[in-house]
């Protein structure tokens, strides 16, 4: 059978492993995006009142008046709430994520590439829907990104940065 005859299922592939892409640094933007406003939330309802609370509890302790210990008090709860209930989205599940997209498009970029020439017809096909059903499931299993994501990941795709070494040297 003629390479022509692989050729819609060649680029079905192809454009599993490109979508992959951009959903997996979508991901990895957005695991980074969590974690830089965990940081600043931690730094302002942690840090900031465990300070305060510790600062106005010495001050109580050595004698000044009392009610600089309701500082102490108010310092020390903010900081225990934030503590107990911490983050409720996890830049771990994004990575997770991330990773699942990233071994789709591995996947996919292989069967485009080298596999399917040494694949009868029916089991190319076959392969070609597993790696578009595997596409669905992610996309119905996975949390969504956000278009901010969305966008960083886009620019990061269009530098380049993903176009492997050997194939920039094949250009020259």
């Amino acid at each position: 059978m003629a390479d022509n005859d692989f050729d819609h299922l060649i680029a079905e592939c192809r454009t599993v492993a490109e979508n992959s892409l951009y959903n997996a640094q979508a991901h990895y933007e957005l695991a980074d995006i969590i974690k830089r406003r965990a940081e600043r939330k931690a730094r302002w309802l942690v840090i900031v009142p465990s300070a305060v609370a510790g600062v106005a509890g010495v001050l109580t302790a050595i004698g000044l008046p009392v009610w600089i210990g309701a500082f102490s008090a108010v310092g020390g709860f903010l900081a225990a709430v934030y503590s107990a209930f911490g983050e409720s989205e996890s830049p771990i599940r994004h990575r997770l994520a991330a990773n699942q997209w990233t071994s789709l498009r591995h996947e996919a970029r292989a069967l485009s590439e080298t596999y399917f020439k040494e694949l009868p017809h029916e089991q190319f096909l076959a392969e070609a829907r597993r790696v578009d059903d595997r596409y669905t499931t992610l996309c119905q299993a996975l949390e969504p990104t956000d278009k901010e994501a969305f966008d960083k990941a886009r620019e990061r795709v269009k530098s380049g940065i993903f176009t492997p070494d050997f194939r920039e040297k094949g250009k020259k």
